[in-house]
């Protein structure tokens, strides 16, 4: 009875394009900015009902991104979490190469040759403003496209991010253009625009809704330079219940996911109380 109703939802949604079975991982397809973006999604596969987990990758990485968040997205529905994984926004070229204002918010294809926790070139302040403007438009669109789909899910709603992303996100969420989720996690935040990095922490003061920070030892040094900043940031967020975790492991180790998913599991399951 629960797959029929999924799929009597799902077939009112006539924007996307359906790829699997319901009850199994869905591949699907949304339109932001005129371009099909990739989202796969996860229904909740236990007796627990706790809402859903919108997960943005790196910059450049496809919505089935390696690590992490493929951990996670697929570990979280079995303790009632549904999982929606949207393609990131494209990691942008090297300054020295010419790079169309169209282009720098498309949806990465997993094809960048840079990887999404190394900073990029120098900019102008100009520059990377309208970089990270891009790149929000695109995050702001595709949320927007794919909220519909998380009503199937009620409860509360989660916000895992990573590297470059996260810090994209934690200034949409300051700035107001995104609405703020009940939980927002970000592993190892950075900006590759060295003076609003300096600056990054400076978002947490502006949250209504606690924050879970990971910081893993193989962080990119931009991300490394910040987390006491951070950390300090988050310290005045007690009431809030905000925190920091220093992994002791490299997530470049599979073991590391373990803990991370325990404790996110925590803080998500804490911030509907």
């Amino acid at each position: 009875m629960r797959c029929w109703l999924a799929l009597l939802l799902f077939g009112c949604l006539p924007a996307l394009a359906q790829h699997s079975a319901v009850g199994e991982a869905k591949q699907q397809t949304i339109e932001v900015q005129g371009q099909q973006v990739e989202v796969l999604s996860h229904p909740w596969a236990g007796r627990q009902h706790h809402g859903a987990v919108i997960m943005l990758p790196s910059l450049g990485q496809p919505a089935q991104a390696p690590g992490l968040i493929a951990y996670l997205r697929d570990e979280l529905p079995i303790h009632g979490w549904a999982t929606f994984s949207i393609a990131a926004p494209a990691l942008p070229a090297p300054i020295n190469f010419t790079t169309k204002a169209e282009d720098v918010s498309k949806a990465g294809d997993g094809t960048v040759q840079s990887r999404g926790n190394q900073a990029s070139a120098q900019r102008s302040d100009e520059e990377w403003q309208q970089l990270r403007q891009a790149q929000q438009q695109y995050l702001g669109d595709a949320i927007k496209q794919v909220t519909p789909l998380m009503q199937q899910y009620p409860g509360g709603w989660v916000l895992v991010t990573e590297n470059q992303t996260a810090a994209l996100v934690m200034e949409m969420i300051a700035q107001r253009q995104l609405t703020m989720p009940n939980l927002l996690v970000v592993v190892n935040p950075y900006s590759a625009d060295p003076e609003y990095n300096r600056q990054l922490a400076n978002n947490y003061g502006l949250f209504a809704m606690p924050v879970l920070d990971l910081q893993s030892p193989d962080g990119a040094p931009a991300s490394l330079a910040t987390q006491a900043q951070r950390q300090l940031k988050l310290a005045e967020q007690v009431a809030r219940r905000s925190r920091q975790q220093q992994l002791a492991l490299n997530l470049s180790q599979p073991t590391a996911y373990a803990e991370c998913l325990s404790i996110i599991r925590g803080m998500s399951v804490a911030a509907l109380r």
